[in-house]
């Protein structure tokens, strides 16, 4: 046992050990080394909806049958039990968060426990008036998804028109960072069909003032377990 103790007292030091495995995707899959490591989660993503109004060509969530939802109450049940057990970040994803009624609503209810709280958006139902919304109730960051511009944008995301509404809502979302302060960032996902726009994308991210974070298109995430992916996007 001494032994044991001795060792897991290195590994809690290994600081940069157990940032690779959570970038790996290995506290994921054997939960069991939280315990070992003596770590514990302190941020959460959770997907609101499962609905979405884009036909991404690299995600397979528009293709599944859109399900039952939670009710505002017992997401706030939720919650509650991460905030008794020490989570302090939240992130809301979808699908697609704002086709909920009540995402304002569990922004400010969440803010109100103390939680830092977050949005990851496709854009497509961001006004001006629902960003102030969300800032009132207390969001503190917000990403915005765009892996290209122009056609090439409406081509990945399966929608007509739809870069003009990406683009007007980066433009919000810039505006949202400059006056009230929030973190805010372009979503890149590098794949084989989006490397030859990134340089565009970082264009219109330079002129808005937002960084750009690139998501690696793999089977980490459950979203992107399509078929298509291993046979032409990877």
């Amino acid at each position: 046992m001494k032994g044991w103790r001795d060792m897991r007292r290195k590994f809690r030091k290994m600081a940069g050990y157990a940032m690779i495995l959570a970038r790996t995707g290995m506290l994921r899959r054997v939960p069991a080394l939280y315990d070992a490591l003596e770590m514990h989660p302190t941020s959460c993503n959770l997907m609101i909806t499962n609905r979405c109004n884009l036909r991404c060509v690299m995600c397979g969530q528009w293709k599944e049958q859109p399900q039952k939802e939670l009710e505002t109450g017992a997401w706030k049940t939720i919650i509650r039990d991460l905030k008794d057990n020490r989570i302090t970040s939240l992130h809301l994803t979808g699908g697609e968060p704002l086709l909920r009624s009540d995402t304002v609503e569990l922004v400010a209810f969440a803010s109100s426990l103390g939680f830092t709280v977050g949005m990851t958006t496709n854009g497509s139902f961001l006004s001006e008036e629902t960003m102030r919304l969300l800032v009132d109730a207390g969001l503190r960051s917000i990403v915005i998804s765009v892996d290209a511009v122009g056609k090439a944008y409406d081509g990945i995301r399966g929608i007509r028109d739809g870069f003009a509404r990406a683009e007007k809502a980066a433009g919000i979302i810039s505006r949202a960072k400059r006056d009230a302060g929030i973190d805010a960032s372009v979503n890149f996902t590098l794949m084989k069909d989006t490397m030859a726009e990134f340089d565009g994308v970082k264009r219109l991210a330079d002129d808005l003032g937002l960084p750009v974070s690139i998501c690696l298109l793999d089977d980490t995430s459950k979203l992107f377990r399509v078929e298509e992916n291993a046979k032409k996007f990877w």
